[in-house]
């Protein structure tokens, strides 16, 4: 049987519109399965141009990672606490779920502080139990999970070492006394983006989490009143209304 070009023609056109339905049907499913898609292909373009801006200081992430492998025991030898008092078994309930929810085992370190509301190090959490348990419910957990993204992404080591491989005489500045653009600064501001946007996107709940949690947090702080290595409130709290309303415009789909 002689196959003429016409039925090619339109074998192909038929092909094509088989794809073209797949790839829609295909976008419309990653779409429903994480309507906050965009914001995470932001998030690694915002790591990638982190990144090279701390190339002229020789800094990059292959260098990072390279003291991590060669410094860590001596990293954990001078962050460890020395004096570690257990949180007690009240707060342990509330943060065990959260731990769990996110991969960690339930009985990872919390370690009582007066000096933070909550902080991660590598291989343990800070918990100023006072201030933690004065918080409400959802801005608790969000703040525990924003926390266990630090542990999970090892971001309080990278800083670390990165900080060590500034030129000697930035090295020892601190954070509030760095110029407020300085690329090393500028990648703080990202770790802490970073663990808000992976808590933020998980699911709905999460969500709403993020957005009371950003509003508590401008409220308290009377305004954008915070450190140079973090994003302000105001900014923390329009991206806690982006992320609400990709999941509203999923459920109203």
């Amino acid at each position: 049987m002689k196959i003429s070009n016409r039925h090619v023609y339109f074998v192909f056109i038929i092909i094509g519109s088989f794809f073209c339905l797949l790839s829609k049907q295909f976008n419309e499913q990653s779409k429903k399965s994480n309507p906050c898609s965009t914001i995470l292909n932001e998030l690694t373009i915002l790591e990638e141009n982190t990144w090279k801006g701390l190339e002229p200081y020789g800094i990059s992430k292959e260098k990072c990672v390279e003291s991590q492998k060669t410094e860590y025991e001596q990293y954990l030898q001078e962050s460890k606490p020395k004096n570690i008092e257990p949180i007690s078994d009240i707060t342990k309930k509330v943060i065990q779920p959260i731990l769990t929810e996110f991969g960690l085992d339930a009985n990872f370190p919390l370690i009582k502080s007066d000096r933070y509301l909550a902080a991660a190090i590598d291989h343990w959490i800070y918990i100023d139990e006072s201030q933690f348990l004065a918080l409400p419910k959802n801005v608790q957990s969000f703040v525990i999970a924003h926390e266990i993204q630090h542990v999970l992404h090892q971001d309080h080591s990278t800083i670390s070492f990165m900080k060590n491989l500034l030129p000697e005489n930035e090295k020892y500045i601190p954070k509030n006394q760095l110029n407020y653009d300085h690329p090393y600064l500028a990648y703080c501001r990202f770790t802490e983006m970073r663990a808000d946007i992976l808590v933020a996107t998980k699911n709905t709940q999460w969500a709403e989490r993020y957005h009371e949690f950003a509003d508590y947090m401008l409220q308290l702080m009377n305004g954008d009143v915070n450190g140079p290595a973090h994003p302000q409130n105001s900014e923390r709290l329009q991206l806690a209304q982006n992320i609400k309303q990709q999941f509203a415009g999923l459920q109203q789909a």
